[in-house]
């Protein structure tokens, strides 16, 4: 036991050593590139660089990320948000079946479906607005590297691309 507890130490306090220090030594640069937004019947597309970012709108998080900017980070975790309660909200029907089937009576089939319509609405509402946010996001994320690329003053910490 004392020796589990002596290895357990000894991890931990090579994992957190690790953790302290840089990858690299040498500061990276990186220029930042606008994001383009299209759509088409299987919801928004974002491309960066030329390259499709896939159906997945977390991928937006690396430029986001990158640029630190507190507007955008702040639309894109509202887009997080609302996708989050829009996949829980998904479960309604199965958490009435659930409730319905303990108490020995019957669940009728009409309020199953009402509840089930309701809840593709509820959930097609929180993917609109998830989209709606995220292209917001994407606008912000644009007009900022504009700024900094145009010589507009900007507050914002990244630099333009050295030639």
């Amino acid at each position: 036991m004392k020796n589990l507890c002596l290895l357990l130490l000894a991890l931990t306090a090579t994992s957190a050593a690790a953790q302290t220090r840089p990858l690299w030594s040498e500061t990276r640069s990186f220029s930042l590139k606008p994001i383009e937004m299209g759509g088409g019947a299987g919801g928004p597309r974002y491309f960066y660089d030329g390259k499709r970012l896939g159906n997945n709108p977390e991928a937006l998080q690396v430029p986001f990320l990158q640029l630190a900017d507190g507007d955008v980070l702040r639309q894109y975790r509202k887009a997080r948000a609302l996708t989050l309660v829009g996949g829980a909200a998904a479960f309604a029907p199965l958490a009435l079946l659930a409730a319905s089937s303990g108490n020995g009576g019957g669940l009728s089939t009409r309020t199953f479906v009402g509840v089930c319509a309701a809840t593709v609405g509820v959930s097609m509402g929180f993917v609109i607005g998830r989209n709606f946010t995220l292209r917001r996001a994407v606008r912000l994320y644009n007009e900022r590297i504009a700024g900094e690329r145009y010589g507009r003053v900007s507050r914002y910490s990244v630099k333009p691309p050295t030639p």
